[in-house]
């Protein structure tokens, strides 16, 4: 199989997230992010074919529930992430969740955009490091002009923590508050916000196998990591 994940976020509407559920399975994406929710029957479901379940988690509530579920790994969403993030120091929650792992994969994200802080991440004992901000600005991101823009024009001061946007706390760039990023292919619809078929799912999933690249998609919102790369430190 190639290098293929899918990032998913169990939000509404309900009936999306059961039509991705369903192809995800289909095409036997080899790995799984979830966030916002995780259930036995997807961990199951992808270990049936020998995929692999990673969750992010942003409290250790959230990574026990994780854990419950079988999941093959936390990401240990901390301070710093873009995004839905946490406000735990890195170092304090991988050592937290450590003892309670036991020999299940932790991946550290947040802040982390450069070798420093993959150095870090080592010395905090995870085992891998999942990097998105970074990504977003590189030629092959298909995030907006205006958002790449945007990213590189901006430093620590321009980030605010608030979970006035979804009711969940989230770092986003300060510019972005008091408007909508539009995506080039839904235009005319705020980015986050989408209905497809059962058909468009499918042939989304069937064309990622084509290609050669590592390429999770996640909401568009500014802030948030349009592509991720996940790099082995052991």
């Amino acid at each position: 199989m190639r290098p293929l994940a899918r990032n998913w976020s169990f939000t509404p509407p309900i009936r999306d997230t059961r039509l991705t559920f369903a192809a995800t399975i289909r095409h036997e994406i080899p790995v799984v992010i979830t966030t916002l929710g995780i259930t036995r029957e997807l961990t199951d479901a992808v270990h049936s074919y020998g995929g692999l379940v990673f969750h992010d988690a942003t409290t250790m509530n959230h990574a026990k529930k994780a854990l419950d579920a079988n999941a093959d790994g936390i990401i240990a969403v901390c301070g710093g992430a873009g995004g839905n993030a946490s406000t735990y120091n890195p170092f304090a929650f991988v050592t937290e969740l450590r003892k309670i792992a036991g020999g299940k994969m932790i991946i550290l994200a947040g802040a982390v955009s450069n070798g420093q802080s993959v150095a870090g991440a080592i010395a905090a004992g995870a085992d891998l490091v999942s990097i998105g901000t970074r990504f977003i600005s590189t030629q092959e991101s298909m995030a907006p002009v205006e958002q790449k823009t945007m990213i590189c024009e901006s430093d620590i001061d321009d980030i605010i923590y608030t979970a006035e946007v979804s009711g969940i706390g989230a770092s986003f760039l300060a510019q972005t508050r008091n408007r909508l990023i539009i995506r080039p292919r839904s235009a005319g619809r705020p980015c986050g916000i989408s209905h497809v078929s059962a058909q468009t799912i499918d042939r989304r999933m069937a064309s990622c196998h084509k290609r050669t690249f590592v390429r999770l998609v996640n909401s568009g919102v500014v802030g948030s990591g349009s592509d991720q790369l996940f790099l082995d430190i052991t």
